[in-house]
């Protein structure tokens, strides 16, 4: 506790009084000075605690601005990093933009590839902008063939190619065949085609009559034939004068000749247009020809006919 000193200007009056000494004045100077410097002591302490008090004001208002300036300074670097993440935002926003700028425009069919899934196969289109996949292998009916299994499925079996009649060549299949047309009488076999030589003749001549059995005259007039290949066709009129009623036989010519192998190898019919159902039958014999009737009337008669034979 600080030294208690009454102040030398007191209330008790002067230094030196009416009727004091010496001693009792330097008491009351003494006293005085004591008050004085005890008030000044005080004074000073209050000095001291003022500065102090300033002093921790200062200290906590420097630690306020330090505070303060680091707090400012952490704004600012955390205003130059906004900065920066805003540069590099604008600088991705314009790779953004030209990448958008030369980006192709959305194609339908594009998109509907792109919607395709992933598992393996073929695709295939079945419509407008319209896609589907289809299996590689033979599991099922619509899978898509590969190599391997195409020539498992379609294996050439073992067979051979055999010429038929008119042809030759063939072979097995092992190997390119050649198939030829067989050249023959009347064919004839070109680089690019087949030639058929038909022979073909026309014309009239006139038979000979032959007056074999039961007749007594007979004649002969102009007939025309026509010839197709091996086919000969004859038509014409005779006149025929029967000796007696009954069976004629009257032998005609053929315009081509042909040897006859068998009777029908020459067929045909004649008839009588003045008699009723006076016809004859007309077959080979020999090299010719033959009619052959019954008679019912003994007059001439006028007889026309057509037969056709072979040429052998």
């Amino acid at each position: 506790m600080p030294l208690r000193l009454d102040r030398l200007n007191n209330s008790t009056g002067p230094i030196v009084g009416n009727g004091g000494n010496a001693s009792s004045l330097f008491q009351r100077l003494w006293q005085r000075t004591v008050e004085a410097l005890e008030g000044f002591a005080t004074d000073i302490e209050q000095l001291v605690t003022d500065l102090a008090a300033a002093l921790a004001a200062a200290v906590a208002a420097q630690a306020a601005a330090d505070a303060a300036q680091d707090d400012a300074t952490q704004a600012l670097s955390d205003a130059l990093a906004a900065r920066t993440d805003a540069i590099q935002a604008l600088t991705d926003a314009a790779a953004a933009q030209a990448t958008a700028d030369g980006a192709q425009v959305a194609d339908a069919t594009l998109t509907a590839l792109a919607g395709l899934n992933a598992t393996a196969g073929l695709v295939e289109q079945t419509g407008a902008d319209t896609f589907t996949k289809r299996a590689m292998g033979v599991a099922a009916s619509t899978d898509v063939l590969t190599r391997a299994d195409g020539d498992g499925r379609y294996a050439i079996p073992a067979r051979d190619m055999i010429a038929g009649a008119g042809l030759t060549g063939g072979g097995t299949l092992a190997a390119d065949r050649t198939f030829a047309v067989g050249a023959g009488t009347g064919i004839t076999v070109n680089a690019d085609d087949v030639a058929l030589t038909v022979e073909t003749a026309h014309g009239t001549y006139t038979p000979t009559l032959t007056n074999t059995t039961n007749v007594a005259a007979s004649t002969a007039y102009s007939c025309q034939y026509l010839r197709v290949g091996d086919t000969v066709t004859v038509s014409g009129r005779f006149d025929v004068d029967p000796t007696a009623a009954g069976q004629v036989r009257l032998g005609i010519s053929i315009p081509i000749a042909s040897s006859f192998v068998n009777a029908q190898d020459l067929a045909g019919v004649a008839f009588a247009v003045g008699i009723a159902g006076m016809g004859a039958g007309m077959l080979a014999v020999g090299s010719g020809g033959e009619a052959r009737y019954i008679a019912v009337d003994t007059t001439n008669q006028a007889m026309y006919f057509t037969f056709t034979y072979l040429v052998r």
